[in-house]
């Protein structure tokens, strides 16, 4: 296995570990509590953070295919590869996170942190040669 891969990998757990332990702790649920975000009552406070994080995310990704920016570019360069750098920078975490919201629509936050789990350290479980067919 290549070392990005490894790097990859455990960069995925380490980041879902830390997703599952601030929604877990509620964390993230105060912060969506908090004025700003409690504008948008439609949806829980959870589901208000991620969608800020979310956009974020979108004027980042926007960013970083015209602009250098430092410690975005670092990131990129030691965890992304590069054949989707080139395409979508922050695909992954995009998705991630784009995931994590519509579940905070329909589950509870335990069912959330649960999910988040599954995919961020069952990733490592799967074996490396169906990771290979499938292309990843």
């Amino acid at each position: 296995m290549k070392k990005i891969e490894i790097r990859r990998q455990l960069f995925h757990a380490l980041v879902g570990l830390l997703f599952v332990v601030l929604i877990s702790f509620g964390i993230l649920g105060k912060i969506g509590s908090q004025f700003p975000l409690s504008g948008i009552y439609f949806l829980t406070p959870l589901a208000r953070v991620l969608l800020l994080i979310l956009i974020l995310g979108i004027v980042l990704i926007l960013l970083c295919r015209e602009y250098q920016i430092s410690g975005i570019n670092w990131l990129l360069d030691k965890f992304e590869r590069s054949y989707i750098r080139q395409k979508f920078p922050g695909k992954g975490a995009f998705l991630y996170l784009l995931g994590a919201f519509i579940i905070s629509l329909f589950l509870e936050k335990e069912g959330v942190a649960a999910s988040m789990l599954i995919v961020s350290v069952g990733r490592l479980y799967i074996p490396s040669d169906w990771r290979r067919i499938r292309g990843d």
